[in-house]
């Protein structure tokens, strides 16, 4: 080899490697020379079960993942940070503010379900104090006429799962008062009786109904079956081959957490993993809570997707229509199949 060979080699290395991480992004070694990957969440929920049994049980390092999570506030703060490969996935509701950011040019990808009011699977519910639906004051969907009902936010889904119950007692959001009221402050708001009834979520469901709070009205499964209320999202900046790494992992996890609650095998076992991930420690409220059903498959629910998006336009809290064929990514969830088959 001439001097100027070895000269030169060190330079065509290094241009090659600025190349790869103008395409790819920058990844750093993550534990035991892994690829660090992170990851947003909206939090220690039970519905990210899914992802700490792929943490805990090693099928990202399996992937030669080191995946780190990182908590946000909202789905919309997750976006800027998808957006510049800060977070190269995340699990993110289904909202104007993500739609919103789509619309605006940020080529997140929708890749995997991350949760979803399947029959039987509703881990949002309608609820209703106690002592309203005891006397007989609320027995059907006519009698929310007037109440005071709490959803997270009026850009949400809970909203949409609101104006679906009253239509069925002849009513519209006009006949009710909306209160916003974030999903952690409602069991209170219940105990003080300022609200009628809310949208609430598990586990504060089961919390709720254990305490007489309120009662499980109707599951959200009830009033919007099929509702896709969660998804994974992928950056732009993720590279191709970590994306499928990431999913393979990902619906490992997800096959166990629906063995685990759908179908009563190994639960034990699961639940003790989101005992130890999550702040609902205690093991009773596992057997009181509905769970979310997750598609082992990856798959999502477009047209539950584009209902909500034509309700948000028509309530002006989404700016227009969304693309969905370009907004929805199968090709990892497919690329998964391949290797693991269907579930």
């Amino acid at each position: 080899m001439s001097a100027r060979t070895r000269v030169l080699i060190p330079g065509i290395l290094a241009a090659i490697l600025i190349v790869l991480q103008c395409i790819y992004g920058p990844t750093a070694a993550g534990q035991g020379g892994r690829t660090q990957v992170k990851m947003a969440l909206p939090g220690a929920a039970v519905a990210a079960g899914p992802v700490y049994l792929a943490r805990d049980r090693g099928y990202f390092a399996a992937q030669g993942l080191d995946v780190e999570l990182v908590t946000f506030g909202t789905s919309a703060e997750m976006v800027p940070a998808l957006a510049t490969g800060e977070v190269l996935a995340a699990i993110g509701a289904a909202s104007p503010g993500t739609y919103n950011a789509i619309r605006r040019g940020i080529d997140l990808k929708i890749v995997a379900d991350a949760g979803s009011t399947q029959p039987g699977a509703g881990f949002t519910a309608l609820v209703v104090r106690k002592d309203l639906a005891d006397s007989g004051a609320i027995r059907d969907y006519a009698d929310l006429r007037g109440r005071r009902i709490a959803v997270p936010s009026r850009a949400s889904t809970s909203l949409i799962d609101v104006d679906l119950a009253l239509q069925q007692g002849g009513l519209t959001l006009a006949d009710i008062d909306v209160v916003e009221l974030p999903f952690a402050d409602m069991n209170a708001a219940f105990a003080n009786r300022s609200l009628d009834a809310a949208i609430q979520i598990e586990p504060l469901v089961a919390a709720g109904v254990a305490r007489e709070l309120f009662v499980r009205w109707r599951g959200s499964d009830e009033l919007y079956p099929g509702h896709q209320l969660a998804f994974v999202m992928y950056s732009p900046r993720i590279p191709p081959e970590i994306g499928q790494r990431f999913m393979l992992a990902y619906l490992q996890g997800v096959r166990d957490y629906m063995d685990a609650f759908f179908r009563n095998q190994g639960r034990p076992e699961v639940v003790q993993v989101l005992i130890d991930n999550t702040p609902v420690k205690e093991a009773a409220l596992y057997e009181q809570m509905a769970y979310a059903y997750i598609d082992p498959n990856g798959g999502v629910n477009e047209a539950s997707m584009a209902f909500d998006i034509d309700w948000w336009v028509r309530q002006r809290l989404l700016d227009g229509p969304v693309d969905l064929g370009s907004v929805i990514d199968r090709r990892y969830a497919a690329h998964a199949i391949e290797v693991l088959g269907r579930y």
